[in-house]
């Protein structure tokens, strides 16, 4: 977990990678435009919060969740918190437990159109 960052509100980059995060929550840094958490434990059930998070979320403009233990399930409720997100450019899920082609994501795009 993210705990104790909230004197630090006017941080725009957060590289947590390596550190065996396993919870994220970041409405205390309302003003984070790239948060990398690559190679933690998010996953496993705790995606909930971080779903809740894009969807509420208006100044993330990138997020690296990559080499996690995000399942395919679980990716499929993080694409649904997406859909209300409008701000997230940049996405990194290479290296966990599902796998989204960019002939998927492409299609689905065209189907939201």
């Amino acid at each position: 977990m993210l705990d104790g960052l909230e004197q630090f509100s006017t941080l725009k980059v957060l590289r947590a990678a390596h550190n065996e995060i396993a919870e994220v929550t970041i409405e205390k840094l309302p003003r984070l435009k790239h948060l990398d958490l690559s190679w933690n434990s998010v996953g496993k059930g705790s995606t909930s919060a971080l779903a809740a998070m894009l969807e509420t979320t208006t100044g993330l403009t990138h997020l690296d969740l990559s080499h996690n233990l995000i399942s395919a399930e679980e990716c499929t409720e993080l694409a649904a918190a997406l859909a209300q997100n409008h701000t997230l450019l940049g996405l990194h899920m290479t290296g966990n437990k599902t796998a989204v082609t960019s002939r998927q994501t492409a299609g689905r795009r065209a189907a939201a159109r």
